[in-house]
């Protein structure tokens, strides 16, 4: 029973790394993955047209290097034009990029510039406030201080 187990374990794990390989190869994408449908359907095509040609062999042949000759130009032809495009491609990505990132910038300068004034309309008032609590200290204790001196005074030269 535990080797049934470990064997079915064994087996879904190969084909589970089998499902991730086909998905990554599937994932690829770029210009051999544009290619392969295109070449197994021309290989496909190939081998119905030998089962069925009415031709003699070296007519055949023949036949099959023109479309295989025309096939590789084709695809020639596809992967310069993929090539082609890219750095277009790249260039106008690069371009929105920077456009964006432009926009985003000039919005964060726009919020720092908002935030410092009104930072500026906070502090403006509170310091002002504080000045004058600051002033007012001040003359509480030359108060305080000229009637300490009073007090002593009195006390020194009873009357």
């Amino acid at each position: 029973m535990a080797k049934t187990l470990e064997t079915i374990e064994g087996r879904l794990e190969r084909v589970t790394a089998q499902l991730e390989q086909a998905a990554k190869r599937s994932q690829g994408g770029g210009l051999m993955s544009m290619l392969k449908p295109f070449a197994l359907g021309a290989l496909v095509g190939a081998g119905a047209a030998l089962l069925y040609a009415p031709q003699a062999g070296e007519q055949t042949r023949a036949v099959l290097r023109r479309n295989a000759d025309d096939l590789q130009d084709r695809a020639t032809q596809a992967a310069s034009g993929v090539t082609a495009r890219l750095p277009d491609q790249a260039k106008e990505v690069l371009a929105q990029a920077r456009e964006q990132t432009k926009t985003v910038m000039d919005q964060g300068k726009d919020t720092l510039q908002s935030a410092q004034s009104g930072m500026k309309q906070v502090v403006g008032p509170a310091e002002s406030a504080t000045n004058k609590q600051a002033a007012n200290n001040v003359r509480a204790d030359e108060a305080q201080a000229q009637l300490q001196r009073d007090l002593k005074t009195g006390r020194e030269n009873p009357a």
